[in-house]
């Protein structure tokens, strides 16, 4: 129990009358990546949005073993009046910290996620939108969190910059023994960090499929074919959402 960060269990959903999640059991523990896949809209922001605790279920609970839990979402939500280096900053602010040092921790933790030097002191609005993710990603991480809660973190960034992104997370994970929750939509994303990835069904959404990477063998073959069965369960899964909407034409 001591490793266990997150707990959802038989967890219920609905917005008004629209059911989004049915009976959903979760578990996340210490030096583990969760990812979270679907079809579009099928109630993955929804989830973790419930971890985070900014929603409450209808059925079933949620506990969360630590308060120690940060997040970024799709978009990067970042105060419009704050440069990069003080929207950073401004996750410690409840520290007990003097300003410089936040804004040395939040400097280091900006040139860990690939920021360039020069867009430090920049506002929202002067950078692009991979650089936004990226500050994003830095605010989240700057705090230290024990659960971090991702939804869909590399969107907006290109190939070789997810694997900067996705070997400071490996890091992260093994030095501080961070939890992760991570919603995305590319299956070789979730191949290479996720432990184990979990496919939701169209709403109302249930696991239909789950995939434990440590079940797999080594290698690249290996991976491409963990690959290949995760796309063909979203396959499975979009496919259900759109037989519905065929029988109500």
């Amino acid at each position: 129990m001591a490793d266990l960060l997150l707990e959802m269990a038989g967890v219920d959903f609905a917005y008004g009358e629209r059911a989004v999640l049915s009976s959903v059991d979760i578990t996340c523990k210490r030096q583990q990546v969760l990812a979270l896949m679907g079809p579009s809209g099928c109630g993955k922001t929804t989830l973790l949005s419930l971890a985070m605790g900014l929603l409450e279920p209808d059925c079933g609970a949620v506990v969360r073993h630590t308060g120690r839990v940060a997040a970024m979402f799709q978009e990067p939500l970042l105060l419009p009046w704050r440069n990069a280096r003080d929207n950073v900053a401004f996750a410690l602010k409840g520290r007990e910290m003097p300003r410089r040092a936040r804004e040395e921790k939040a400097l280091a933790m900006l040139a860990a996620v690939g920021l360039p030097q020069d867009c430090h002191l920049q506002f929202p609005h002067e950078l692009s939108g991979g650089m936004r993710q990226r500050v994003s990603l830095a605010r989240a991480l700057v705090a230290e969190p024990e659960l971090l809660l991702l939804d869909e973190p590399f969107h907006a960034l290109d190939h070789a910059l997810v694997g900067q992104m996705l070997a400071l997370l490996e890091a992260q994970i093994r030095t501080r023994g961070m939890g992760i929750l991570m919603v995305t939509h590319d299956a070789r994303d979730a191949a290479v960090l996720a432990d184990r990835t979990m496919v939701l069904s169209s709403s109302p959404a249930r696991i239909m499929a789950s995939f434990d990477r440590a079940e797999e063998e080594a290698g690249r073959e290996a991976r491409s074919a963990f690959v290949v069965r995760i796309e063909q369960a979203l396959v499975t899964a979009s496919n259900e959402a759109v037989e519905p909407a065929k029988q109500h034409q």
